[in-house]
């Protein structure tokens, strides 16, 4: 399945059979599909330093939020990647350096719905 996303985040776009799901992006965001799971899941960019991202069914009905990492971090945006096992990660930044890097891929448990283990350095 393919999402459109607005190129000002304002909203995510996805087809379920003939029907159009428009998720609106109050602070700027962004969603992703998950192949693995067969979901979707959202990150809202202009909420400030707490996360705030949505797991929904490809209908566009909400089933869930995310939980933070127990992990002090700023979650900056999310993306697809290939070694989360959901298939998703989110780009999050310590305050200093963490193992030679300051940004990393957080994998996205989508059965517990949380921010998972670190992944790989973001950049």
């Amino acid at each position: 399945m393919k999402i459109i996303n607005d190129t000002d985040f304002m909203y995510s776009e996805w087809a379920c059979g003939e029907q159009s799901i428009r998720l609106l992006h109050p602070n700027k965001g962004y969603a992703v599909y998950s192949e693995q799971k067969d979901v979707v899941v959202s990150m809202e960019y202009g909420t400030g330093v707490h996360l705030d991202a949505t797991v929904y069914d490809i209908a566009g009905n909400m089933i869930g939020k995310i939980h933070p990492s127990t992990e002090d971090v700023f979650y900056k945006h999310i993306s697809q990647h290939q070694n989360s096992v959901s298939g998703i990660a989110i780009v999050g930044a310590f305050d200093k350096v963490v193992d030679n890097f300051q940004d990393w891929f957080f994998e996205i448990d989508l059965v517990r719905f949380c921010v998972g283990k670190r992944i790989s350095p973001a950049y």
